[in-house]
């Protein structure tokens, strides 16, 4: 009795561990590679409001005999999928991560590798969606891909970063009111029927994403000159920008420090007019040239 119950045992012993044998080697598993993340780099001029485009793709390669299904999404924590990518430090830029392709859902692209496709290649859109004045220079943002497989805990990881070249900038428009930069733009300060002491007022509005030299000058040296008879006596006048007294009869250089804003700043130019009594009717006139160029 005792012999006769250890066979069927051992039989059923024997059977079980082909059983698990045979399971074992039906089970599947999903193995890939992913290419390095590659990013295009971005060229930003704050001022430009421009769309501003990027890409970012990978490829995947299977990496065994079977199917695999891997689901990607860009990210900054190799776990969580992001839809906006923030670039600069206070002032900072907005991205909005748009997935492409018909195998898109929400943030993560799936794709579908087999030993007749054992590549594919997932695209990203990364699309400005709010502007900044961010200070000249590089930025460069850490991204990366992660990849989720089939049944597995662990995710494959592929790096990349995203790089952002802002150049120096600096803009000057003449307004005949302070306002935002642009609205109200002035070509010319009519004095109409001169008069001794007469003055008028325009406003210089800067902006710059870094610091200012601001040069002023005069075509006749700080005199109105008759435009029909350009050697009779001129009028003669004085301008100051900002409460600052401006020698036209030469090259003024100032600096200045814009705060980093679409608006910038607005400097009142004041402009007036010496004695006019005496002098030979007609037109009289002068070009004030100001120009504007990072420091």
């Amino acid at each position: 009795m005792w012999v006769k119950s250890i066979f069927p045992a051992l039989a059923s012993l024997a059977v079980s561990m082909l059983a698990s044998l045979a399971l074992a080697g039906t089970a599947q598993t999903c193995a890939i590679t992913l290419t390095d993340l590659r990013v295009s780099p971005v060229a930003y001029d704050p001022f430009a409001f421009a769309t501003v485009r990027a890409t970012a793709d990978v490829t995947a390669r299977l990496d065994g005999p079977d199917a695999c299904d891997p689901v990607l999404s860009l990210t900054q924590d190799d776990l969580n999928p992001i839809d906006h990518l923030s670039v600069g430090g206070g002032p900072a830029i907005l991205f909005d991560i748009r997935p492409v392709g018909a195998f898109a859902a929400g943030q993560e692209i799936t794709l579908h590798l087999t030993p007749d496709h054992p590549a594919d290649t997932a695209h990203w859109e990364l699309v400005l969606s709010r502007d900044a004045v961010l200070a000249p220079g590089s930025y460069t943002t850490p991204l990366a891909v992660s990849a989720r497989l089939d049944g597995q805990a662990t995710r494959v990881i592929s790096r990349g970063a995203f790089l952002l070249n802002v150049s120096s900038r600096a803009q000057v428009n003449i307004a005949g009111a302070s306002g935002h930069f642009g609205q109200g733009t002035l070509s010319t300060l009519d004095f109409g029927q001169m008069s001794s002491g007469e003055q008028r007022r325009a406003f210089v509005q800067v902006r710059a994403n870094t610091a200012v030299l601001a040069v002023v000058s005069s075509r006749n040296g700080g005199v109105m000159r008759n435009e029909t008879l350009p050697s009779a006596e001129p009028v003669a006048y004085t301008a100051s920008l900002d409460g600052k007294a401006l020698n036209l009869t030469q090259v003024n250089l100032l600096a200045l420090d814009p705060p980093p804003s679409i608006d910038g700043l607005s400097l009142p130019l004041d402009v007036t007019l010496g004695a006019v009594e005496g002098k030979m009717a007609g037109h009289y006139s002068d070009i004030i040239t100001i120009d504007v160029s990072p420091r």
